[in-house]
């Protein structure tokens, strides 16, 4: 577990990372090679980075050595493109994301789960790229680092976006805990080839506690004029004072729901003794599906 820093003057994507580690005598015991877990790196700016090492019962190396390589990523050409009204004005404007709530809690496998909620405190469409969370140690290192890939991949003008993201083998202390995101506006590309589908009525949304675990059971209905496969649903639980509870992700009961059709969903609920939310706030996004 490490981190680097970009010291060139162009962004870097898909950064490859080797680690190879020595005894006290200089012979070799392990080459291993990952990736950066920021995909992208600005001039300046830090990725953490963690490397899993194939061989067992290995010594701990008196030295390990570092090589970084990625692909230079033009990212003011991105900017330029967004610029030339690639964007549908109806998604276009100023985007503020932020983090608004976070919570964790240890799971009966001792991992640690970190839930929270992204907030859009501007007018226009936000894409999520990316969000990263690292555990960090006293002494402001890396003590582990995860990538969530729970959340909603574009947050609407003053809309809002779950997240959450597990670390299976957590350090045992850490100190602060760091949440990252990488956005952008949506671009032309992303709504013609992976457009997402939007328009839901949430019918029901109930806590339930009669199962082995608490699950929210509810039910769906698809406003829109196209069909929707795919169908993700997530369910965030407040009490009365507003606190995070939870954040679960699952999806449709039915692979496949047209319009004006509904379909039920169960989402279980990961926190033991979790006490009964005065809330729940249901997001919904399905991939359209050309049923014709």
């Amino acid at each position: 577990i490490g981190e680097i820093e970009n010291a060139g003057e162009e962004a870097s994507s898909l950064t490859s990372v080797y680690t190879v580690g020595y005894d006290s005598e200089g012979v070799l015991l392990f080459v291993e090679r990952g990736y950066a877990s920021r995909d992208l790196i600005r001039s300046g700016s830090r990725s953490p980075f963690s490397i899993s090492v194939d061989r067992d019962d290995i010594p701990e190396p008196a030295e390990i050595e570092v090589f970084v390589e990625g692909w230079v990523e033009d990212d003011e050409d991105e900017d330029e493109t967004e610029a030339e009204g690639e964007v549908p004005d109806e998604f276009a404007g100023q985007i503020d994301v932020q983090v608004g709530q976070y919570d964790l809690f240890q799971t009966i496998s001792d991992s640690i789960e970190i839930f929270g909620i992204l907030e859009n405190h501007g007018e226009g469409h936000a894409e999520i790229r990316q969000i990263l969370v690292t555990l960090r140690a006293e002494d402001g290192s890396v003590a582990d680092v995860a990538s969530s890939s729970t959340y909603v991949d574009v947050i609407s003008g003053n809309g809002r976006s779950p997240f959450t993201a597990r670390f299976s083998d957590p350090p045992a202390e850490y100190g602060e805990i760091e949440i990252e995101y990488e956005t952008r506006e949506p671009q032309e590309a992303w709504f013609t080839f992976i457009e997402r589908h939007r328009d839901w009525n949430v019918l029901q949304a109930d806590f339930r506690t009669e199962e082995r675990r608490p699950s929210v059971v509810g039910e769906i209905e698809n406003a829109g004029d196209g069909a929707a496969s795919l169908v993700s649903v997530y369910s965030v639980g407040y009490d009365a004072e507003g606190t995070l509870l939870f954040v679960e992700r699952g999806y449709a009961d039915r692979d496949l729901i047209r319009p004006g059709e509904t379909s039920p969903y169960s989402n279980s609920v990961s926190r033991d003794e979790v006490p009964e939310p005065a809330e729940i706030e249901t997001f919904v996004e399905g991939w359209v599906d050309d049923d014709d």
